[in-house]
């Protein structure tokens, strides 16, 4: 960010200032490196783990400090991931794998921390390692299904459309959670090709759905998509491709798209607008909500979380943040659909405050295409 916004100049010379910080005169027998990009690694020869702990405290302590260019001021946080050898043969290879899974333990937690690697940490390194070559295999040989969840009409119960949601079957009849693979695939960068073939099969589908004209189909988007594709040429040429109606297209993405190169995607949202498809923010009012953004932001529809509509009942503020929401978006022209409803109070309640979509078990579970088809015939 530091060399996009501000040169490579800049970013050169905090380079070499986070590196002088990093020079510890407290520290005897110890070795300092650039590793790679904006990553460093310091090894304390015959060090303790609580001797390390306090170096990663001091270190995280002066890298917080300012940072002064000529009239620029900069304010920095990192994220310190320590390992240790636990026997003689560990190598540095391995000991270096080890920090940089511990610091990404860092950033989970926000950053600005320390972790010290542990072996469970290594356990989940290994799994995600193996589904992630697994699902680069499944990606290739086009394995992944799509199901579909319908959504209806608050006021009639009657579909007026699904959501497309990816499915990984496996070899026994059982399926990997998309709770477990979708973080992966962020991570990792599969769900820009895993996303395109979820749209493609999903706009396939669609197109077989001739007699429902008003039927819309749901395709969830990541905001990586938008940093190295043009989504708006990619659903052109896949719309032309099936003969799909770009009206019948609604995509969904969460609310992490108000923070990441949020200008961008605004642009690119839009334009998929223009060309007549519908935007959704999915899961909203658990993320990076900003009223600023809400106003600005080029969408057609606020899908409340799950969360909330679960503990409309159990929690007094979850009815008054509802309440809220679904009365500024009709304010700002926006529809709102209702997720996770599971009993008829739930959806009671939602139709009271004249939401337009209720999507849910009560209704209906992701289900596969031909069960979908039969139902809207």
């Amino acid at each position: 960010a530091i060399n996009d916004n501000l040169g490579i100049n800049i970013g050169n010379q905090l380079l070499r200032a986070v590196a002088e910080r990093l020079k510890d005169k407290q520290l005897d027998d110890v070795e300092i490196a650039r590793f790679s990009g904006d990553e460093f690694i310091v090894f304390l020869r015959y060090s303790s783990i609580d001797n390390c702990i306090t170096v990663a405290e001091r270190l995280l302590s002066r890298i917080r400090e300012k940072f002064s260019f000529d009239e620029l001021e900069l304010y920095l946080t990192a994220s310190i991931g320590i390992s240790q050898p636990k026997l003689e043969q560990t190598t540095a290879e391995l000991l270096i794998q080890n920090a940089d899974v511990a610091m990404s333990k860092a950033k989970e937690r926000g950053g600005n921390t320390f972790q010290v690697f542990t072996e469970s940490m290594g356990v989940k390194y290994e799994h995600a390692l193996h589904l992630r070559n697994k699902m680069q295999t499944a990606i290739e040989a086009d394995s992944f299904e799509v199901y579909f969840q319908p959504y209806v009409a608050a006021n009639s119960n009657k579909i007026i459309g699904a959501e497309a949601l990816a499915r990984w079957p496996q070899a026994d009849g059982s399926f990997i959670s998309p709770a477990e693979f979708i973080a992966i695939a962020e991570q990792t960068g599969q769900i820009v090709p895993l996303s395109t073939l979820i749209m493609r099969k999903a706009f396939a589908q669609l197109a077989k759905i001739q007699h429902n004209s008003d039927f819309v189909m749901s395709v969830n988007l990541s905001v990586k998509q938008f940093q190295r594709e043009n989504i708006t040429q990619l659903v052109s040429s896949l719309a032309t491709e099936f003969n799909v109606p770009l009206h019948r297209l609604q995509f969904e993405l969460t609310e992490s798209v108000m923070v990441d190169d949020a200008q961008q995607v605004f642009t690119e949202l839009a334009e998929l607008r223009t060309i007549g498809c519908q935007i959704a923010i999915d899961d909203f009012g658990t993320g990076f909500s900003s009223l600023a953004y809400l106003n600005k932001l080029p969408v057609d529809v606020l899908k409340i979380d799950r969360e909330f509509t679960q503990s409309i009942y159990t929690d007094p503020a979850s009815q008054t943040i509802c309440k809220a929401i679904i009365s500024m978006a009709h304010g700002l022209n926006k529809h709102i659909i209702v997720e996770g409803i599971e009993t008829t109070e739930q959806a009671d309640f939602f139709k009271r405050l004249g939401c337009m979509g209720l999507q849910g078990f009560l209704f209906y579970k992701p289900m596969p295409f031909k069960q979908l088809d039969n139902l809207l015939n």
